[in-house]
């Protein structure tokens, strides 16, 4: 395809670089996603050790925390 390789040497390198680039955005977004699911969900478990508490709404607020968790790591910004 190209006649001298220093060029498909250089469009190679650019490919790894963007690809490169990208994974890490993404990376950086599942942790982010992660650490903020896992502190929101030991406070429901803190949560659960008060008798006053009501597991209905621990249950719907777990369910919340398990949906903007998935919309954060597709990247869907619609919560």
């Amino acid at each position: 395809m190209f006649k001298n390789p220093d060029i498909a040497t250089v469009f190679t390198s650019i490919a790894a670089a963007l690809a490169g680039v990208a994974a890490s955005g993404g990376f950086e977004r599942k942790w982010r996603s992660n650490r903020l699911s896992r502190s929101k969900a030991d406070c429901l478990l803190i949560d659960l050790g008060n008798e006053k508490t009501d597991p209905e709404e621990v249950r719907e607020k777990y369910k919340e925390i398990v949906e903007n968790h998935d919309l954060e790591i597709i990247g869907d910004k619609k919560k």
